[in-house]
């Protein structure tokens, strides 16, 4: 009897795992846009927010090794934030992730059309932190739309960007 009880934690459980496993191979996918799309998609599922459905758009960006693998783990963290801030719980909803580049620099934003309940007015210690490792700076706008951000420098490449499918599902 207990079975049925553990099938929702048991699904949270492998999705975040699933994403655990992305993170730690950040270095080997095809697409960036993709991969990021699949972190938030098992984020989303590990957090049990279906509802909110990731909207992913990147240029096909050469980071190096190390970076990709950063800035994965704070795109989750961000996302994570947004989500706090912007959807209450059964709310659906859409969280734009967007990466952009130009020459050197390269930012990422992440937001949501509605503010929930009062957001903070910095980012968090652990996302500073993170981007600082890069290094780079992280932002935050708690205004109608709220979203959250970084800037660091790419040392990539941005490749043919090819067009985007966008809305994930």
């Amino acid at each position: 009897m207990a079975r049925p009880m553990l099938s929702p934690i048991d699904a949270r459980i492998r999705a975040l795992a699933a994403m655990h496993r992305l993170l730690a191979s950040s270095d080997s996918f095809e697409s960036l846009e993709d991969h990021f799309r699949q972190l938030c998609l098992h984020l989303m599922q590990a957090l049990d927010r279906e509802d909110v459905v990731p909207w992913v758009q990147m240029p096909n960006l050469d980071l190096l090794q190390d970076r990709a693998a950063m800035v994965a783990l704070i795109v989750v963290e961000l996302v994570t934030t947004v989500l706090r801030y912007s959807f209450r719980s059964e709310q659906d909803g859409t969280i734009r992730i967007d990466l952009r580049a130009k020459g050197s620099a390269a930012w990422v934003v992440v937001s949501a059309s509605r503010l929930a309940r009062a957001a903070p007015n910095v980012p968090s210690s652990i996302i500073v932190r993170f981007v600082g490792a890069l290094p780079g700076h992280a932002f935050l706008n708690g205004g109608a739309e709220f979203s959250d951000g970084m800037c660091f420098p790419s040392n990539g490449r941005v490749g043919m960007s090819r067009p985007s499918t966008g809305r994930a599902r």
